[in-house]
């Protein structure tokens, strides 16, 4: 067989759902300028691959999927994904499926149930449980069933396309292929704010490298910059730079800055905070509490709140000096 194919349903689905874009899925924040302008037939149109319509609800299914997925597998909440990621993780998989209807390939009721089973058991789980999770996620067992039917279609259509030509590229090289020859519009234009914009700063109460609780509470009356970031996000490795030069420019003025480090042990950075020089206030955020309080679903995401706790600005993505100095002269 070839290389990108292991044996069995759930490496496949690890494989296309997880493999074809793992930066996104991991959470690096990016806007996407340059989308065509939506169509005004179609306000909800995400993307059209080859002439077939992608929503913005079946973006937000997906999503749904992908949460309850990594929360059976990790036993944990999948919090930095968004629709953006998702858009880019699900077009591999949708040329895919498109290949396999082309050739006639389907998926019976049976395959179905069975791969369903094995999907469940090979997570040492029931299909009750996971029926549980995906009501909780706002989807059906139903839904999620057609979700599986895709996967054993694909996988059917791997197979026999192998069998017909042991040759073929590996699954990198084979998705490039399909997206030259493929026609892909894309509508779905990402938030370049956040909702939390203009509102109070919601409680940040965590442990900095020291072991010291930090309150965002006890700051009112300082301009603090509020940083969600982790040491394998490279935009937010550039904007710690930033931040150092402008904690010691305005200390003078009282600014504040809070990096919330995302999910990772202090062994992992103490040596990267070190290695920078930082020397604002480094936070830690081992279960995601604050940053889903945020509604952060990608690094580097950075809250910019007044004397009186408002927050003024919520920056989305990696930001520059000069948009920095802007900024930070609405809170100072």
């Amino acid at each position: 067989m070839a290389k990108f194919i292991a044996s069995g349903l759930e490496a496949l689905i690890r494989l296309i759902f997880w493999g074809a874009s793992l930066t996104l899925a991991a959470g690096c924040a990016s806007t996407d300028a340059g989308s065509p302008p939506l169509p005004t037939e179609a306000a909800t149109l995400a993307a059209r691959i080859n002439g077939d319509s992608l929503t913005i609800a079946d973006l937000e299914r997906e999503l749904a999927f992908s949460r309850v997925i990594y929360k059976i597998t990790n036993d944990k909440e999948l919090v930095l994904q968004n629709l953006a990621g998702v858009l880019e993780n699900i077009i591999p998989t949708l040329l895919l499926d498109q290949q396999a209807r082309a050739a006639g390939v389907t998926a019976d009721a049976a395959e179905i149930t069975t791969a369903l089973q094995d999907y469940a058991a090979n997570r040492n789980t029931s299909l009750a449980v996971l029926e549980a999770e995906l009501q909780r996620h706002g989807t059906t067992l139903a839904e999620f069933r057609l979700y599986i039917a895709r996967m054993v279609r694909i996988e059917k259509y791997i197979n026999q396309a192998l069998a017909e030509n042991p040759a073929l590229p590996d699954y990198a090289t084979w998705i490039e292929q399909l997206r030259d020859q493929a026609t892909i519009e894309i509508f779905y234009q990402p938030p370049t704010e956040s909702p939390l914009r203009g509102g109070s700063a919601p409680t940040v109460r965590l442990p900095n490298l020291e072991g010291e609780i930090v309150n965002l509470s006890s700051l009112r009356g300082r301009p603090v910059i509020l940083n969600f970031w982790a040491t394998w996000c490279g935009p937010c490795r550039r904007e710690m730079v930033l931040f150092q030069e402008a904690f010691v420019q305005h200390q003078p003025e009282g600014l504040m800055i809070l990096a919330v480090n995302f999910e990772e042990e202090g062994a992992y950075v103490r040596p990267y905070v070190a290695d920078l020089g930082l020397t604002f206030e480094i936070l830690s955020d081992l279960k995601a509490e604050v940053t889903q309080r945020y509604l952060v679903t990608g690094l580097p995401t950075t809250f910019f709140i007044d004397r009186q706790g408002v927050i003024r600005h919520v920056q989305i993505g990696e930001i520059e000096a000069e948009r920095l100095s802007q900024l930070l002269q609405e809170i100072l």
